[in-house]
């Protein structure tokens, strides 16, 4: 057994070959539409996880049960591909050992790291739609909170009324002076929105195609890049020796893996060939008028902005433009008053 010693533990032959399965790997774990060859035995999930953080691998650490036997035992597996955030503690799986034994697995603890590059380019954008989300939330439970202390506020002072001898007085309008300052302010939001709104489309109008498509790129870059490039680094970073060592192996050297590599130690599902998806929920709601709503809404706001920013000038009517050309009053000249008879 030599060669099988130096293949697993000296020159990880057997490791970095798609087709073997090194001496270490105890089966597969089949999760989220993956497939997980790099399992490991583990004894202790706290000593284990503690030690294999270093490795920079997300890592999954399962309880496997067998169904009708009081079998169980803990695994440790590596996902090298697709995404983090569908991992979660409590999810279940499918875990077929070497022997070709199939258990139950479910997570019950995860080392978080990078996964995919994929992931890294998302993972900002999810962020702002988080952080946006949030203030909204935010926004919403204190108008509706103010709304039901105010709701509260007038039940007990229409109560108090009530148990008051006095008739109650006529309800108070809205002063004159505080209804025009609302008024004001209102069209005074509506037209800064409108003229922000305006001079952006004026300058995308104003730009050839390529500007736009080049600045929308930009965005993307400077949204997604620093992300994808730390990423990058990280997943160049990642090395299986801290986890081989958590497990009781003396591995003396970093076994890195590269990202084509990480692709085949885990593996995603893909459609077979001449498989479709069906798209179409028979029953979902009828959206129908929203969406027509909605769209008509966007139609009009796209475009009250162009007619803000003067481009529709060039095919409107002289009443209907943004920029009205001057007009001219003809003068009438004064009849001249006839001279007094000397």
């Amino acid at each position: 057994n030599l060669v099988t010693l130096l293949n697993n533990y000296v020159n990880m032959g057997r490791l970095y070959d798609p087709s073997a399965t090194a001496i270490f790997q105890v089966g597969t774990l089949y999760m989220d539409a993956r497939a997980a060859s790099l399992c490991f035995h583990v004894d202790d999930v706290g000593a284990h996880s503690t030690m294999a953080a270093a490795s920079k691998c997300c890592l999954a650490y399962c309880v496997l049960t067998r169904p009708g036997t009081k079998e169980t035992r803990t695994v440790c597996a590596a996902f090298t591909a697709g995404f983090a955030q569908t991992l979660w503690v409590g999810r279940n799986g499918i875990f077929y050992d070497l022997d070709g034994k199939d258990w139950d697995a479910t997570i019950v603890k995860i080392v978080d790291n990078a996964i995919s590059l994929k992931e890294a380019f998302w993972d900002p954008w999810r962020k702002i739609a988080a952080m946006i989300n949030a203030q909204i939330t935010k926004l919403l439970a204190s108008k509706q909170d103010a709304a039901l202390a105010a709701a509260s506020k007038k039940v007990d002072s229409a109560g108090a009324a009530a148990a008051a001898p006095a008739a109650a007085d006529a309800p108070k309008k809205m002063d004159g002076a505080a209804l025009a300052s609302s008024v004001a302010a209102l069209g005074i939001a509506v037209g800064l929105i409108g003229s922000a709104v305006g001079g952006l489309v004026s300058v995308l109008a104003g730009l050839p195609l390529w500007k736009t498509m080049a600045g929308v790129l930009a965005v993307i870059l400077i949204v997604s890049g620093p992300s994808m490039i730390l990423t990058w680094f990280k997943l160049r970073a990642r090395d299986l020796a801290p986890i081989l060592n958590a497990c009781g192996w003396a591995v003396n050297r970093r076994l890195r893996f590269s990202l084509k590599l990480g692709r085949l130690f885990t593996s995603e599902a893909e459609l077979p060939q001449n498989a479709a998806r069906e798209l179409k929920d028979p029953y979902a709601d009828d959206t129908s008028t929203r969406n027509t709503v909605i769209t008509l809404l966007a139609l009009a706001a796209i475009v009250a902005a162009l007619w803000l920013a003067g481009v529709l000038d060039h095919a409107l009517p002289g009443c209907l433009k943004r920029e009205r050309p001057a007009c001219t009053v003809p003068t009438v000249e004064a009849p001249a008053t006839p001279a007094a008879a000397s």
